[in-house]
């Protein structure tokens, strides 16, 4: 795996994305789903990290990027989630180390907000968000 393949799938970890593993299964595998409008990206996700197995299916009511079995991936679910539960902390967090990896946690929930003011002048800011509670409480928490 590559620096851009890892930030790639790191970010959308951090985002939509989610690791398994199920049963006797001895390694995790990646899997995102999500609405229509955002069907075009995944197809982007599948191609940029096809090298990793990852396909894109339209089967279902809407289309999944998934990846096959990989110690890789069972590394990260080691990484990421404790009892089950996906915890960001500030050692995995660090991994996110290139902007695709930003810009995919982004695609996958962020926003961009713009507020318009205007008095003498017209004033435009713009403000980009993400939406990850848990994260801030996670870093948050560990400064105390």
């Amino acid at each position: 795996m590559n620096q851009i393949e890892r930030n790639i799938i790191i970010g959308s970890l951090l985002g939509d994305g989610s690791l398994a593993l199920y049963g006797r299964s001895k390694n995790a595998h990646y899997r995102e789903h999500g609405g229509d409008s955002q069907i075009e990206y995944r197809r982007w996700k599948a191609t940029k990290l096809a090298n990793l197995g990852f396909k894109f299916s339209t089967g279902g009511k809407y289309g999944k990027l998934s990846s096959p079995s990989s110690e890789i991936f069972t590394e990260l679910y080691n990484l990421y989630y404790q009892d089950r539960i996906k915890t960001i902390t500030h050692d995995n967090i660090n991994l996110l180390d290139h902007p695709i990896g930003l810009a995919c946690l982004y695609m996958d929930d962020g926003s961009l907000v713009i507020h318009t003011s205007q008095s003498h002048k017209i004033n435009i800011r713009y403000r980009i968000l993400i939406e990850k509670q848990a994260l801030w409480q996670e870093l948050h928490s560990s400064h105390k």
